[in-house]
């Protein structure tokens, strides 16, 4: 029985989900789906701008990945930073303030009203229809 919400969210999903079809085939064993969860995919978003130092721009890849925790609309950020170019010390000292910033945006984020947080929303959500 293969229980899914129908994504592929790791890189390598169809490959091991087509070696595990062909190793039950092979065997002669009977597979079953059953589909739990939204079947709509989630949508792709752009960085359309981006407020940073400018060295943090210029010297380094920023990668935020949005993960849902399993509670409804939560989600986890990871935010990767990787250093292209630059004095270490230098870019540790940008990116530490950067990185606060990111921080302080998120906490403002629990403060804001309801009524905020949905308008928000809305807006996001009109953006990437």
């Amino acid at each position: 029985m293969v229980v899914s919400d129908g994504q592929l969210t790791a890189g390598d999903g169809r490959d091991r989900l087509a070696a595990a079809l062909d190793y039950a085939d092979r065997r002669g064993v009977p597979l079953y789906a059953v589909l739990v969860g939204d079947p709509t995919p989630p949508k792709d978003l752009t960085v359309v701008s981006l407020h940073a130092p400018r060295e943090v721009r210029r010297a380094a890849r920023v990668e935020l990945t949005a993960v849902p925790t399993g509670d409804f609309g939560i989600y986890l950020i990871r935010m990767h930073i990787k250093r292209l170019s630059g004095q270490a010390t230098t870019w540790v000292r940008i990116n530490r303030g950067f990185l606060n910033e990111m921080r302080k945006q998120f906490m403002l984020w629990w403060t804001l009203s309801p009524e905020m947080k949905a308008e928000y929303t809305e807006e996001a959500q009109a953006a990437f229809a």
